[in-house]
């Protein structure tokens, strides 16, 4: 049908200076002698439907707001926010395959009793310097020994 109706519209005195689709498969290749623009409204309609109108994941929200961009915004910035958005997400992928080897230790020797988080130690630095943060003005032998009592206090060989 396409190959019908720009042979009628050049037959008819028309120059065809390129061709504006939806998306239909093969065109480019069909019609590689004009230029060839993809419909935005049909691109965002189509990470629409493979993302869902209200993705969970935090990911797909911030790629569909950037899809959503580029019916509205020049081509610079839109490349620029896609690329941005794949660095970080890149980023946080390759984060996770380099540290898969030490993030299933918890798992792998459960003999060791390892938990799997550092939530205890977190907390228990946050009260030490809650507890150093009370007392600005001693001096750094002083602090020391509050250091030392604290953390007998909260040592598990108590």
């Amino acid at each position: 049908d396409y190959r019908e109706g720009i042979s009628y519209l050049e037959l008819h005195g028309y120059n065809v200076l390129g061709i504006v689709s939806d998306g239909l498969k093969g065109l480019r290749q069909e019609f590689y002698q004009y230029r060839f623009q993809h419909c935005q409204f049909h691109q965002v309609m189509t990470i629409r439907t493979k993302l869902t109108l209200h993705p969970k994941l935090q990911a797909s929200q911030e790629l569909l707001g950037i899809a959503k961009m580029l019916c509205h915004t020049d081509k610079d910035s839109f490349i620029g926010a896609l690329d941005a958005w794949q660095e970080n997400t890149r980023s946080a992928y390759m984060s996770l395959k380099r540290n898969m080897p030490w993030l299933w230790t918890f798992y792998d020797f459960p003999e060791l009793q390892m938990p799997n988080i550092n939530n205890e130690l977190e907390a228990l630095n946050s009260a030490l310097k809650a507890n150093l943060n009370l007392h600005k003005g001693i001096s750094k032998e002083r602090r020391k020994v509050i250091i030392q009592d604290f953390l007998k206090a909260h040592s598990p060989c108590r």
